[in-house]
């Protein structure tokens, strides 16, 4: 197929209604690709339209290229998309890119995951606004799981969990050592403060019980 012919399939894609999860399907289209030159260009079409594309197609290439567990190929695209991002225009991007982001794990990913964190913290109590800025908040801080180097913001995920409800404490909690496994789990723990250690105390059988349900 050529360039223009598969451009076409996947914006046509893009273009189907929401209820057939099109953002799904442009990464599971790629991976059904058996010819190796059809899934050079798939990949190609994909890249211009994380950058030239409108926001619906590139949000459907952030989920796609998730689906296809290329993050780290798309590097200069997420970069782009980062350092571009609108967070009350282009609020739809944030979740795949806040994950694309802890997975690369570099300097620059993690300075997008840490604007997020501070821009979406405050004011705490107005999280219920135009969007559910409790539940990006709460995101931005699940994403460093993904990545080996969440001891670097080990303030903000401080301070995060200071501000957690005992649901989200619970489950981020619970996620983390899922993610991270036990030994990065008891790092952080023995660099929470003493209110977020004093809570770990309080709610540990209900972490724990979370944390065996995610498994």
């Amino acid at each position: 197929m050529t360039y223009e012919e598969i451009k076409k399939c996947i914006i046509d894609t893009i273009n189907l209604p929401d209820k057939l999860e099109p953002y799904f399907m442009v990464g599971e289209n790629y991976n059904r690709l058996t010819n190796q030159s059809d899934k050079i260009i798939y990949l190609q079409v994909v890249k211009e339209l994380l950058i030239c594309g409108d926001l619906n197609q590139r949000f459907c290439c952030i989920v796609g290229i998730s689906i296809m567990q290329k993050n780290i190929d798309f590097k200069v695209e997420i970069k782009y998309c980062a350092d571009n991002f609108d967070s009350v225009t282009e609020i739809k991007l944030v979740s795949h890119l806040l994950y694309a982001c802890a997975e690369i794990s570099e300097d620059w990913s993690l300075k997008f995951i840490k604007q997020v964190i501070n821009e979406f913290k405050s004011p705490y109590a107005k999280f219920n606004s135009i969007y559910d800025k409790y539940n990006i908040y709460s995101l931005s801080i699940r994403c460093l799981a993904y990545t080996s180097r969440w001891v670097e913001l080990i303030i903000e995920i401080n301070d995060a969990y200071t501000l957690f409800n005992d649901i989200t404490f619970i489950d981020e909690l619970a996620f983390f050592k899922r993610k991270r496994g036990v030994e990065d789990f008891e790092r952080l723990l023995m660099s929470f403060s003493k209110e977020n250690s004093d809570r770990v105390l309080i709610l540990s059988s209900d972490i724990e019980m979370r944390y065996q349900n995610y498994n």
